[in-house]
């Protein structure tokens, strides 16, 4: 079981454009031709699921959602957060399917978390205190002059990150838990690059800001939540994964975006 389970690995978002015109900007769009050509026109009462293929003709389905609402697909604003969240889930014949779920309020969002056991609302929770921490001791100008932050951040960071999701680091922390972000999706394994998000990166590290196009759960199901700016500002997305499993983020609003991120379990 173990290892059909380490081996449902690597596979590649899909999405088409959003159906709601001048809804929101920056449309993900699918990297290769499908069998199912979907239309841009459609209204969202319109949508249906569609089937789509990654580079090995695997199979596997791709459903959206807007406000819980079927949707032919997910559209990104990059003036304001993002309250959408990646899913990946197994159908009744163990086939995946990739759920893109967007909501228009955060605490639609923040619901959708505490009702499927998703811990979006402690990732809000601790994004938005730091965010007010930063903004409250200059945080970003100290970061801009001096590329680095002082150790008092470091230190309240350690405690709200404890604070939102302390017992269960407490309760895993023995287990090796940690995100693995990689530069690249396929390819020759031996010129690819990674780095461990064990918890945190307010700022990526040198070499690696834009530069994420696949994470990795080691251990068991954890979410990487993505932020278009540092400190945790403009959110685009949190995926969500099973234990020992990558998710590819090429042609999603994800690919080469991150510049700061939480690991959320």
């Amino acid at each position: 079981m173990k290892k059909v389970i380490y081996f449902l690995i690597l596979f590649v978002f899909f999405i088409t454009s959003c159906s709601k015109e001048n809804l929101y900007t920056d449309t993900l769009k699918s990297p290769v031709s499908t069998k199912n050509v979907i239309s841009t026109n459609n209204l969202v009462d319109d949508a249906d699921n569609t089937v789509f293929y990654d580079f090995s003709d695997s199979e596997y389905t791709v459903n959206c959602y807007l406000d819980n609402v079927p949707v032919k697909g997910i559209t990104v604003n990059n003036d304001e957060d993002n309250w959408t969240v990646y899913l990946t889930k197994l159908d009744e014949n163990s086939n995946e399917i990739v759920e893109v779920r967007k909501f228009t309020k955060k605490e639609d969002y923040m619901k959708y978390g505490d009702n499927n056991g998703i811990p979006l609302r402690e990732e809000v929770g601790f994004s938005e205190e730091m965010k007010k921490y930063v903004d409250d001791n200059d945080i970003i100008q100290y970061y801009e002059e001096n590329g680095n932050v002082p150790d008092s951040y470091l230190e309240y960071e350690k405690s709200i990150y404890e604070k939102y999701f302390g017992r269960k680091t407490k309760k895993v922390q023995s287990r090796n838990l940690w995100i693995q972000l990689w530069k690249k999706c396929r390819g020759d394994e031996g010129s690819n690059q990674s780095i461990p998000m064990f918890n945190t990166y307010p700022f990526m590290p040198w070499g690696w800001n834009n530069k994420v196009s696949q994470n990795e759960v080691v251990g068991f199901f954890a979410g990487t939540a993505v932020y278009d700016w540092t400190f945790y500002r403009k959110h685009i997305g949190t995926v969500w994964l099973m234990g020992m499993s990558k998710k590819c983020w090429h042609n999603t609003a994800l690919d080469d975006r991150m510049s700061s991120g939480i690991k959320v379990f």
